[in-house]
């Protein structure tokens, strides 16, 4: 099962691709932990902070008890107003790592084209196939669908 978190790309999203709305959805290979991240996200962050050693708590059971694997997948749904659909599923291993790569190698494309000053939002400065393309070993298009009306799909996994 999967649950509906307030991560920032649902609010600016809708800007950068011009689309009436974006969510987000995020689950764990481990179903206690899913469920453990979303009763969190109901409490929010300040009750955790209020309940005396919760947060401190909860952080020192992760590090000394770990669920699940290092592995990720990452998927993306998108519908347009014209009813175009489009959808990616990237997966990899290490997520923090893999993390690290996607935004070190953003920051050297940055630093390297001449893009104007001001605040940009990743989608909008580099596309999924080139940084699939710079770490072919960390992340792998799973599968991708691209159409007006979402049948034509492929997977790279067969």
């Amino acid at each position: 099962r999967t649950y509906r978190f307030d991560f920032s790309d649902q609010h600016t999203v809708p800007q950068t691709l011009a689309v009436g709305s974006a969510a987000t959805w995020l689950c764990f290979d481990s179903r206690l932990v899913t469920q453990a991240f979303a009763c969190m996200a109901r409490l929010g962050p300040t009750l955790l902070q209020r309940v005396n050693g919760l947060a401190k708590a909860l952080a020192w059971a992760a590090d000394r008890f770990p669920l699940g694997s290092v592995r990720f997948l990452v998927q993306v749904d998108a519908i347009s107003h014209a009813d175009q659909h489009a959808s990616y599923a990237v997966r990899g291993d290490g997520e923090a790592f893999s993390t690290a790569l996607v935004a070190a190698y953003v920051t050297a494309r940055l630093l390297a084209c001449s893009i104007p000053p001001g605040v940009h939002h990743i989608e909008e400065v580099i596309g999924l196939e080139e940084v699939l393309g710079a770490y072919p070993q960390h992340l792998r298009l799973v599968a991708s669908c691209s159409s007006d009306s979402s049948a034509s799909c492929s997977s790279p996994m067969g």
